[in-house]
């Protein structure tokens, strides 16, 4: 019974270490991803309430687009994950997008 638990925890640690093998996991990805789509959701949301004319909220979600479009060449590069340099990268270039945002809501 007791050999049984032991292979039993093994299988458990070996298929978590194969979903996950680097221990940078989908996380990272997951974290600037939804952060990306949170602030195009505001952007939106500015321009249905006219605090941002189109052309802005275009300059924008172009700025955004190519936020994503780095993090998808980031993330092919690397199986599907980002290091924690491109996830600290892709996230200042977020801060400076957020902070023209916040610009915008305060208005």
């Amino acid at each position: 019974m007791k050999k049984l638990w032991i292979v039993g925890c093994g299988l458990l640690l070996w298929g978590s270490a194969q979903a996950d093998p680097w221990g940078w996991g989908p996380s990272r990805r997951a974290q600037v991803l939804s952060r990306d789509h949170a602030q195009m959701r505001r952007v939106d949301r500015l321009e249905r309430e006219g605090r941002l004319s189109p052309w802005e909220a275009n300059r924008l979600e172009r700025q955004d687009r190519s936020i994503r479009r780095q993090e998808q060449w980031d993330a092919a590069r690397h199986g599907g994950h980002l290091t924690w340099r491109e996830q600290r990268r892709l996230n200042g270039e977020e801060n400076r997008v957020n902070r023209e945002i916040r610009h915008h809501e305060w208005r």
